[in-house]
């Protein structure tokens, strides 16, 4: 029998300024984790603070549920190989991989070794980044994953997901610069980093901007050219500039950590969570539950009439804001379909359908029952975005070329657009 590896200590996790708990390293990747009292006191037993699927507790957090909702803050695929490279760990370690860039992850968590506190952050704001300086950041996302190496020790940022990235700030003039020691960041710069997937940057803007004009709350974002190369620029929506210039975190949680459902699990096809899940969350959480499911049903109607299907349980997200959680903003809605090479298959079912193709007006009323909207609501929303989406996708065409994004993909993404919204209103 293979012994276990002994841990190799603890980190604390921070909520704000409140000790919110320590995760104890029990070797293999796994973790688990356990309240701190003074949060317990603070924020009162059964509070959902971490996550609506962990409530505080004098009990220990088990290590499936810990590792589970941790490992959901580390980056994914390539970039999570980058980061592994850099800095010498295994990609499954994820005590390991949080010690060295969880200071600043999605949410408002900020995770030090133990005894540490969270550094304050620079009075100062940061110098900004010039064109070459982001190009150079861009060019090395190799050897410094996103925008981080080894040397600089006060910088410690972390951010789920697949694609390339950086994580800056942007200063009050609208220049972008690097965080300083303690300082959230504020936007999150993507760009063609994958030549299988070409014109992602466009794709993206293209999408989040038609899904903006039919109504769905969405994360903004514009498009930046530097040293020729496209780069899109998404603001965070879990930050909050304060008046007096300084930004708040809120916290927030994809769907696979609020569910307590392993990461790599995120396609219901291969057993994640399913749109009724997300609605059943909602109804148990959200303080406007019929608004979320009302917001959730559009969203999932947009991404299909353009082709995402890559809407997985890790691209939604519950927002822990003031007034209590909430269904977080569409981020990360990009037109698989007009690459040829992508799956067809649903990051979530619609209804009972698996397959882009196969979505019409039944699979979005089957959908509508899932998640508990009427088909009277249903029907109301599906006329508004009937009647929308042509205007929708001018909009995006006239902003890609105001603005210079534009390709010849978009035509494509735009003819198929108008092709499926005719079919499934059909």
């Amino acid at each position: 029998m293979t012994a276990i590896p002994e841990g190799r200590g603890y980190l604390d996790v921070y909520l704000g300024e409140i000790l919110l708990g320590e995760i104890e390293d029990r070797g293999l990747g796994f973790v688990v984790f356990d309240f701190a009292e003074e949060a317990i006191d603070h924020f009162g037993a059964g509070s959902r603070v971490l996550s609506v699927g962990i409530p505080t507790s004098y009990e220990q957090v088990d290590a499936w549920t810990a590792s589970y909702f941790f490992g959901g803050l580390l980056p994914e695929g390539r970039a999570l190989d980058s980061v592994a490279a850099q800095f010498q760990v295994d990609t499954r370690d994820t005590f390991g991989i949080l010690r060295l860039i969880g200071r600043e992850s999605a949410g408002a968590l900020t995770i030090v070794p133990q005894g540490e506190r969270p550094p304050e952050p620079d009075r100062d704001p940061p110098p900004p980044l010039s064109d070459a300086e982001i190009a150079a950041m861009v060019a090395d996302i190799g050897q410094a994953p996103l925008g981080i190496t080894i040397e600089q020790d006060e910088v410690r940022l972390s951010l789920a997901g697949v694609q390339d990235k950086l994580l800056l700030v942007r200063l009050p003039n609208g220049e972008l610069a690097q965080p300083g020691r303690g300082q959230p960041s504020t936007v999150i710069v993507k760009w063609n980093s994958n030549d299988d997937w070409p014109d992602l940057v466009a794709n993206e803007a293209f999408c989040l901007t038609v899904s903006a004009v039919l109504g769905v709350q969405s994360a903004d974002c514009s498009v930046r050219v530097v040293d020729g190369q496209n780069l899109l620029v998404v603001d965070r929506y879990d930050r909050v500039l304060e008046r007096s210039g300084s930004v708040r975190r809120l916290h927030q949680e994809d769907i696979c950590q609020a569910a307590v459902v392993n990461p790599q699990y995120k396609y219901e096809t291969r057993g994640g969570p399913s749109l009724r899940t997300v609605a059943e969350l909602l109804d148990q959480h959200s303080f406007r539950p019929g608004i979320d499911r009302t917001e959730l049903f559009r969203l999932v109607t947009v991404n299909a009439l353009l082709g995402n299907c890559d809407a997985h349980a890790k691209n939604l997200s519950l927002l822990h804001a003031p007034e209590g959680v909430t269904l977080a903003p569409a981020y990360d809605i990009v037109s698989t379909a007009v690459y040829p090479q992508h799956s067809r298959l649903l990051g979530m079912r619609v209804g009972a359908v698996e397959r882009l193709r196969d979505v019409d007006i039944d699979a979005l009323l089957a959908m509508a029952d899932d998640i508990g909207i009427s088909h009277r609501l249903a029907h109301t929303q599906l006329d508004e975005l009937r009647l929308a989406v042509s205007d929708a996708l001018d909009a995006a065409n006239a902003r890609a070329h105001e603005e210079g994004w534009y390709c010849d993909r978009l035509d494509r993404l735009d003819q198929e657009a108008r092709e499926r919204t005719e079919k499934i209103f059909a």
